[in-house]
């Protein structure tokens, strides 16, 4: 499982529902992170794995005190429907 998703053909959403309540259920935070991602990643080629782990920057990098990264990256290994990521 990812952090993001493609929703239609070139446009990708934040799979909030996955990530920790305090960090999906805050809406600032959800902006921020949404704009980050576009600000770095719109017009250019990137896979859905580069987006994932941009967003797992952006978190790690507004809470570097808090260790999240073995914590969100272990949603990699999350399968939806015999497939991972």
């Amino acid at each position: 499982m990812y952090f993001v998703h493609e929703v239609e053909p070139g446009k990708m959403e934040l799979a909030y529902m996955w990530l920790p309540t305090w960090l999906g259920m805050n809406s600032e935070l959800k902006r921020q992170v949404e704009a980050h991602i576009r600000d770095k990643f719109v017009g250019k080629e990137a896979t859905i794995e580069d987006l994932h782990k941009a967003v797992i920057d952006f978190y790690c990098d507004k809470f570097p005190s808090l260790n999240l990264r073995g914590y969100l990256e272990a949603v990699e290994g999350v399968e939806i429907n015999g497939t991972e990521g």
